[in-house]
């Protein structure tokens, strides 16, 4: 059972924002059992990272703010925050706050992921945890193009851990609105990433590779 530590319904729309075009369609990647902070993407640029903690975590050197990303590039639309997810166990303590607060709603509910001042012609990678490892809570993304259910084969490791997905797409507008959704009790998710590969400096090892 969720404990709504918070429990406040957490919205960010403004008029201009919401009369922004969604960008284009994401090409999701299979869900991943979560193993270590090396998990946390670190190629291309910081577009912005949240976390459903109230509190700002930094897992693998990626600051994750609070609620929402201080420059107003992600927030989450119709979901309430709270704790309960239990934490995975893992040996890095800021790994498991991440993945110990979930921001939810009820199954059928209209609910987003929301993603601002995209530039148009770049490529982008989004990234995604869902907290709960219990199969009850599965759920799916989509903007454009479906996820599977995160979590639908819940249980997975030693101990029992969540799962994270990674998606990429290329924006052709300045928003993107990723929808939750999901058929059992609740759709949610705990902490979200968006990085820039376009006009990334490359790391010195694809220098290397590529003299």
């Amino acid at each position: 059972m969720i404990s709504a530590k918070f429990h406040i319904p957490f919205v960010l729309l403004s008029t201009a924002l919401a009369s922004q075009a969604d960008a284009a369609s994401i090409i999701w990647q299979a869900p991943v059992t979560v193993s270590a902070p090396s998990d946390v993407l670190t190629t291309g640029s910081l577009h912005g990272a949240i976390t459903a903690s109230g509190a700002a975590i930094a897992v693998n050197g990626v600051h994750f703010s609070g609620y929402a990303d201080i420059p107003g590039r992600l927030g989450f639309t119709n979901l309430y925050t709270g704790s309960g997810a239990g934490s995975p166990n893992l040996s890095d303590g800021s790994y498991n706050d991440l993945l110990s607060y979930t921001a939810f709603n009820g199954a059928g509910e209209t609910a987003s992921i929301d993603i601002f001042r995209l530039r148009a012609g770049h490529n982008y990678v989004v990234q995604i945890w869902q907290s709960f490892w219990d199969s009850n809570w599965a759920t799916s993304y989509s903007a454009g193009n479906e996820s599977s259910l995160v979590n639908s084969a819940a249980g997975t490791g030693t101990p029992r851990r969540p799962d994270y997905i990674i998606g990429n797409f290329t924006a052709d507008a300045s928003a993107l609105h990723i929808s939750l959704a999901s058929s059992t009790t609740y759709e949610m998710f705990s902490a979200i990433e968006v990085r820039d590969l376009t006009g990334a400096v490359p790391e010195p090892a694809s220098w290397a590779m590529l003299i």
